[in-house]
Formats: C-alpha cells, structure tokens, sequence
C-alpha cells in the first residue's frame, strides 16, 4: 500500500511539473508526506523496517520489467560482484604467498584441456627426448679385463688329488712332510696330457723325496737335537699348491702352480710354476710358440718391462696361458708385475 501511495505522489508531483498545474503537484507532495509520516511510525514503533525492506525488494523485482532499469542494475550488479572477488582475492593472495608454518605451499596446476594441442605435443616429445637419452658408446673392454672375469673351476673339467706323506725321525715324531695337489683332466681330454701333468708330478715328488732322505740322514740344520729352537710348528715341509686353470680349450690347458718350501725357522718360500699343454701332442710348450719371437728376444722384452736391470731367464720368470692373453710372471710372487701380451 505505502508503494502505491509512493508511485501515485511521484506521479502527481511529476505530471503537475510538467503540465504546471500546481494542484497535482501539491497533491503529490500531500501524498509523499503522508507516506513518509506512515513510514516514520512504523519505524518508531518498531515494526516498519521489515516490510519497508519487503517492499523495496519488490520494487526492486518490478523494476526488472523494464529494459532500462533491468540494464543498470545489472550493471550495478556486476560492479559489486567484481568489487567483492578483487577484495577477496586479494585477502588469499597473501596466505597463498606465505602459507602458515608447517604447511606445503600449494600452486594451481592449469588444466590440460585449457592447453593448446601443439604445445601440449611439444611438451610430450621433450619428455620423450628427457626419458630416453641416446645410447652413449663406451669402450669395449680390453682382453685381459675379459680375462680376469674368465674362471675354470677343476671341478667342471677333471678332478684334483690331493697326496700327503709323512716321515718320521728317531724320537717317533715327524720330522718332514709333503703335500701335493695333482690335478687331471676328465676321460673328455687326451690321455697325452694328463701323462705330461704326471710327469712333472713325478720331478717335485723326487725332488721332495730327496729332502726326506737328507733330513733323515741327520742333517743338523732339520735335526731338532741339535737346534733346541725348533718346535712342533717348526717341521719342515713341501707344499705343491694349485692356483688355479687359468686356460682350458682343445688347443691348450695352462695351470699355475705354487711350489711352496719350508724349511724351518725361516718364512716358507714361494715359487710360481706355469704349465702350458699341447692337447694334441701332449707335449709341454714354450712362449714363442704364441709370439712369433725367440725364447732369447721374448726374455729381453719381459725384462725390459718389468723393470729388471739385467734380462732374466726362465728360472726366474713364467708364463700362463688366457682365452686370448700370455701372461708373464716372476717366480718369486709379489716381486714384479706381471706383463700381459696377445696371442698371435
């Protein structure tokens, strides 16, 4: 009712303007203070602030009606709501920044339908190239690396027996001893070369054979009588150790040995022994029958490289055979390097 009486006062305030008939427009006026009386009273008593708000949401909704109100309060409209994200915005941007202690900054990660194709391309081949480096060539490794990876266990290719004798002095205790570690091929190798093994087998165990006949002979230096020093731990003997198959093939079999002497109160004394087998003829091979070089030209270049003043012979320096390499050894372990070659 209050709106009607609003709309009619400003209607005749308006038309009396206009036509400058002073009667509508008092009558407006009388009209608008009336209202405003009534709308002063209600609020004194304490009521009118409801439905004056009421009805200044309907106006509000009729006024949408119409195309130039409906525009600027869409307008109106827009502009608040732009006004209010700013502000909001601007309040997160500061706790986004800093974030609170003991919290995980978080970013807005853009969606991948808002990318364009070609860049989204663009980023799964850069991420191929990142997850797929091109192969780096490396070097191949050289024979004697290939070598040193390279085992033959006895076992896989014959067996090994192992032989102990002992000798007994006057007093009833050992007074020397010997043990050997005799290796054979399996039936799958010549017989040839197991007879070459043996007899070189034979030559230590003769060789230990006569230190046993010495010691029981009374030789002071092993007679404990008469070096009240020696002990128990102190008995002599000969070790014929297997290092190891250092090459095994249908061609060749090479074997190191360790001759390894003690002949009382001194440390044992090692010697390096290499055998290299023909398994065709069965015969016992040299170094120039893999170098193309004389024995005499093979020991000069050895030397030379090892560092000796003086050439050596082959009392003091050896051979072994690998799937590819000779390898040359001073007899005495732990003496000189070793100098590797190829195999012609």
């Amino acid at each position: 009712m209050k709106l009607l009486f609003a709309v009619l006062s400003i209607l005749l305030f308006l038309i009396g303007v206009k036509t400058h008939k002073k009667i509508h427009a008092i009558a407006g006026i009388i009209f608008m203070a009336m209202l405003l009386i009534s709308i002063a009273t209600e609020m004194a008593a304490g009521s009118g602030a409801g439905v004056w708000i009421a009805e200044l949401r309907e106006s509000m909704t009729l006024n949408q009606n119409d195309p130039e109100t409906a525009g600027e309060a869409a307008g109106a409209e827009e502009q608040a709501e732009a006004e209010e994200a700013l502000e909001s915005a601007e309040q997160i941007k500061p706790e986004a920044e800093t974030g609170s202690a003991g919290q995980v900054e978080e970013k807005e990660t853009p969606s991948p339908a808002k990318q364009p194709k070609q860049e989204e391309s663009s980023i799964k081949k850069d991420a191929e190239k990142t997850a797929a480096p091109s192969p780096v060539k490396t070097a191949s490794p050289s024979p004697e690396k290939k070598e040193e990876e390279k085992r033959y266990r006895p076992e896989d290719y014959g067996v090994v027996e192992m032989e102990k004798e002992e000798f007994y002095g006057k007093d009833g205790e050992v007074s020397y001893y010997y043990k050997m570690e005799n290796f054979y091929l399996s039936d799958t190798f010549s017989r040839r070369v197991n007879a070459a093994l043996q007899k070189i087998y034979d030559d230590y165990e003769a060789q230990y054979l006569r230190t046993a006949e010495l010691i029981e002979s009374g030789f002071d230096e092993f007679d404990e009588s008469a070096n009240p020093t020696l002990s128990a731990a102190d008995t002599p003997y000969d070790y014929w150790q297997l290092v190891g198959l250092k090459y095994v093939g249908k061609d060749y079999i090479s074997i190191l040995y360790n001759d390894i002497p003690y002949m009382s109160n001194t440390h044992p004394y090692s010697r390096f022994d290499g055998i290299t087998i023909n398994c065709r003829t069965g015969k016992e091979v040299t170094a120039s029958e893999f170098l193309e070089k004389s024995n005499e030209e093979i020991l000069e270049e050895v030397s030379k490289k090892m560092g000796l003043e003086d050439t050596a012979t082959w009392d003091d320096i050896d051979f072994y055979l690998t799937e590819s390499s000779i390898v040359f050894i001073y007899r005495v372990p732990d003496w000189w390097e070793d100098v590797v070659m190829p195999r012609t």
